[in-house]
């Protein structure tokens, strides 16, 4: 180094005071502080979103997060994953039940997420089963809210229920090799759900429903208000019979485009049904005549005496021929020849009544048969003697069961303890009440309504149409039917008015939360 390199090296170290070789320590020992510093801020904050995550997705927040406020309700996501299950297999179950057929077509895939199907162009079946589940939500809670608001408190028989409940699916979870229940009840209804969960849910549920039902049952009416509701006569019964004469079938395509061709074929055709129907007509003399005429005309249709049978209140009466029915100077066994629809409609009148006579009210306990699978068989008559021989059978169980009641003291409380225990029907205590004409299969009606029955009566009837054998007893007569469908009615639009009222404008919010719901 020359002589002036080391004088500018000098005057450069005089300037800092001589502490160069110090201040760049103490730079490189802060960039190092600092480094640790953010280091431990990264795990920091990884740790916390860790901690955030698996909290977020815990049980307990599931359980006892607020996904949804009805009202002043808080629901949490294992709450509302109850009702979407619920909702969700109660939905595929009436589907699968009442259109077995087409249920491939009606309901979702069970392979797929329920987000990523289509129930219509705006709408995904996840959309739609939350809407429907928001839909019974509303008024559950609403109800229960209001039954707290009164200081109402859900019923043993309640209690009684959702313990039935928590023991069948206890069942269920065994019978399903789960370690536990709460296992089981996650399984069904997602992370989140257990026990005392399940009970919570299940008790909003009764308790709303209980309060509602004992809401509407509490609304009384006077003998006036009952009389000035029947007062138009819609509660009145008529009962007819009729078949339809329809014309013969025109093949539009048939005239190449002749309009007029076509009209007066059509004109011509509805001419001659209504001269078939008229000539019908003019040879019936009685109902059985009626009955044969019209299996006649079309056996296919009309060859049963059920299938011309109609029985039906003053106010569902419509059609071309409500008017003839309704006439004042009708009476039984008028005849008429009425255009239609289809056609043109053969009448036959049989009665009309005020519906004033006594309902009355059974105990019952029903034996059903085993089942019998159509597919089993080669042919209908096979079928068919499996079915009768199912029933006889059944018959026998009823009969037998009725002779093991009647030798101990055969009272009504013995015949409810066996209802309750015996019985295949739902039915509280086997109770049927408010029980009117052509309800019932007919041998039982006429048994009940002879007119010489009286309280503690009983008997064994096996339905055929029914497919049931039925052990009966007779409580007595109960009020007059058409006072009964006038006061329902009136108690129906009144609950619904107090229904209304109370979920009027009562919308889900959802937090946060709520997508971690199903």
């Amino acid at each position: 180094m020359g002589a002036s390199q080391e004088k500018r090296r000098r005057q450069e170290s005089a300037q800092d005071g001589g502490f160069g070789k110090v201040s760049r320590a103490s730079e490189e020992a802060a960039k190092a502080k600092k480094t640790r510093r953010n280091t431990i801020i990264v795990i920091v904050v990884v740790l916390v979103c860790l901690v955030a995550a698996l909290f977020v997705n815990s049980k307990y927040l599931r359980r006892n997060g607020t996904a949804l406020t009805i009202g002043d309700s808080k629901i949490s996501v294992a709450d509302y994953n109850y009702y979407f299950n619920n909702t969700y297999y109660d939905y595929r179950s009436t589907i699968t039940s009442y259109y077995p057929d087409y249920a491939d077509s009606l309901l979702p895939k069970t392979t797929e997420p329920l987000s990523s199907q289509k129930y219509s162009d705006d709408m995904t079946w996840q959309d739609f089963f939350e809407g429907l589940t928001m839909d019974k939500m509303v008024p559950y809670y609403t109800a229960y809210e209001a039954a707290r608001a009164a200081g109402y408190q859900m019923s043993e028989a309640g209690k009684s229920n959702i313990d039935a409940q928590v023991e069948a699916i206890r069942n269920a979870a065994a019978q399903s090799s789960f370690a536990n229940l709460d296992d089981y009840l996650t399984a069904y209804y997602g992370r989140g759900m257990n026990v005392e969960t399940f009970r919570k849910c299940a008790e909003v549920v009764l308790t709303a429903s209980e309060f509602s039902e004992n809401y509407k049952n509490s609304l009384t009416y006077t003998a006036d208000q009952i009389a000035e509701k029947k007062a138009d006569g819609s509660y009145d019964q008529y009962s007819f019979r009729y078949f339809t004469v329809g014309p013969d079938d025109i093949d539009e395509a048939s005239f190449n485009g002749d309009t007029d061709a076509y009209n007066a074929a059509v004109t011509a055709a509805k001419a001659v049904a209504k001269t078939t129907a008229e000539a019908i007509k003019e040879k019936i003399k009685s109902e059985d005549d009626f009955i044969a005429a019209a299996a006649d005309y079309d056996s296919e249709s009309y060859g049963s005496d059920k299938d011309t049978y109609r029985s039906m209140l003053s106010s569902s009466v419509a059609g071309t021929y409500a008017d003839w029915l309704k006439d004042g100077a009708r009476k039984a066994g008028d005849t008429a020849v009425i255009e239609g629809t289809n056609g043109y409609d053969v009448l036959y009148f049989i009665e009309h009544s005020a519906n004033d006579y006594n309902t009355v009210d059974l105990r019952v306990i029903g034996i059903t048969p085993e089942a019998v699978n159509n597919s089993d068989y080669d042919d209908d008559a096979e079928y068919q003697k499996a079915v009768s021989e199912a029933l006889e059978a059944a018959e026998a169980e009823a009969k037998a069961l009725y002779d093991e009641w009647k030798s101990g003291d055969a009272s009504e409380e013995s015949f409810i303890e066996y209802a309750n225990t015996k019985s295949m029907l739902s039915l509280q205590d086997g109770l049927a009440d408010h029980i009117h004409k052509g309800e019932l299969d007919a041998e039982i009606e006429e048994w009940c309504f002879s007119g010489d029955r009286k309280a503690g009566d009983t008997t064994v009837i096996t339905s055929e149409s029914a497919n049931c054998s039925y052990i009966l007893w007779y409580v007595g007569e109960n009020d007059v039917y058409s006072d009964y469908l006038a006061e329902n009615d009136l108690r129906t639009a009144d609950y619904n008015s107090w229904y209304t009222g109370l979920t009027e404008g009562v919308e889900p919010h959802k937090t946060w939360l709520f997508r971690l719901a199903k």
